[in-house]
């Protein structure tokens, strides 16, 4: 890799997957970028190098090479003392004291870990209603694999002697139970541009935050604790625990592990505790089935997003975007309109119907669109990665506007 490619490369990973990469780590940056090159079918690194920093790539390549600068090796009930504070200190109280358990394994890699802890809970309380399990992670491969549910020996290191019973042995590995896997539900996500779930009991995020610029770990940091509800637990890795940056948490020692606890605020006298129904984040849930090609599954979460804030132009321009994927398009256009009811400045919003008017030949309107968009544009500075874009520069999108803008748009 040229040094040229080094520095901007660093930084790009930094604003969109939060990765760090100093000097000292370069050597790890350029293997990363040569496995990502041969996935992406680049003859080399510094070609695959430019197309990523031409702001032509989006947001999956860009995921792709950071699936190939962390460590994917896990293994069942890694970490054997955080799983004994859970069994027998957090996971009782929760089952004595909640109707619905909601668990996060945010970064869960090939999925040992969130099988970790649904087979503990099976143990614990076999059949209990109301127990969800989230596991996410940004590499696709990972879930993939997570989902198959089927393992090798390697995974089964340091394990208790129990798990052998959650498992059919195959030509291949290990399958896990059927009903086990059914208890853990996997999306993909991406811990610096993502929305976080909320609601969650218990947070797993470990051996991810290390790998993150300290400013990117502060915000995920607080992000984690915005996910949690109140008296939630945080488990981090050991080598992750910070007093500093997980300072608004109260930390709680247990034999060998120390967990994180979000406080408990005190109700005003005046107000009464109301009761949340805790549900999933439905413009995550949107986008992740959109990912994986569900688009009528996505249609449903995106009009249960809509239902819950109809105010939110981001949501339409969401549900506007399927729409347009499944060949829905006066309904897209009808949302895009809306987006810009509620948002008139809403750029990318007014660059889809433009594109949509433009298609249909409907020059003057398209142009008119397309003005809006280049005359907010020009507000900004050109690096400046727009809202609900998936990492389009401002700059980027302005020279394709002007592309067209010299084909005629304007129908005059």
């Amino acid at each position: 890799m040229q040094d040229a490619f080094y520095e901007p490369l660093s930084k790009l990973l930094s604003a969109h997957v939060g990765l760090y990469f100093p000097r000292k780590r370069r050597a790890d940056l350029e293997r990363g970028l040569a496995l990502a090159a041969k996935d992406l079918g680049f003859p080399g690194e510094d070609a695959c190098a430019t197309w990523l920093l031409s702001g032509r790539a989006g947001r999956e390549p860009i995921e792709i090479l950071a699936s190939h600068l962390t460590v994917g090796e896990t293994y069942f009930f890694r970490d054997g003392k955080i799983f004994d504070a859970l069994e027998l200190e957090v996971l009782p109280e929760l089952l004595r004291t909640r109707a619905s358990i909601r668990i996060w394994s945010a970064g869960c890699c090939s999925g040992e870990e969130p099988y970790s802890i649904a087979m503990l809970l099976d143990r614990m309380a076999r059949g209990r209603d109301g127990i969800h399990i989230l596991a996410t992670d940004i590499n696709p491969r990972f879930l993939e694999k997570a989902a198959e549910g089927l393992y090798g020996e390697w995974s089964f290191r340091d394990v208790p002697s129990w798990i052998s019973g959650y498992f059919r042995k195959k030509e291949k590995g290990y399958e896990l139970l059927p009903r086990i896997r059914e208890m853990v539900r996997f999306s993909r996500h991406n811990l610096v541009e993502d929305a976080y779930p909320e609601g969650m009991d218990i947070i797993l995020c470990r051996n991810v935050l290390m790998y993150f610029s300290p400013e990117m770990q502060e915000s995920a940091a607080n992000r984690l604790y915005g996910a949690a509800v109140e008296n939630g637990w945080l488990v981090v890795s050991p080598a992750e625990l910070s007093e500093a940056l997980f300072h608004r948490f109260e930390s709680v020692d247990f034999p060998g592990a120390v967990f994180y606890r979000k406080p408990k605020e005190k109700p005003a006298a005046s107000c009464p505790e109301k009761k949340i129904e805790i549900l999933p984040d439905a413009c995550l849930m949107a986008r992740s089935c959109a990912d994986r090609g569900k688009l009528d599954e996505a249609v449903i979460w995106c009009e249960k997003a809509i239902e819950s804030e109809r105010l939110d132009p981001k949501r339409h321009y969401l549900f506007a975007s399927i729409l347009h994927e499944m060949g829905r398009i006066s309904e897209g256009e009808r949302e895009l309109r809306k987006t810009l009811y509620l948002d008139p400045d809403f750029i990318l919003a007014h660059f889809a119907l433009g594109s949509l008017c433009l298609s249909q030949n409907r020059g003057r309107e398209a142009g008119s669109h397309f003005d809006n968009a280049r005359i907010l544009l020009e507000k900004l500075p050109e690096d400046e990665i727009l809202s609900e874009s998936d990492g389009f520069a401002a700059g980027r999108l302005a020279g394709i506007i002007a592309m067209l803008g010299g084909k005629g748009v304007n129908g005059l």
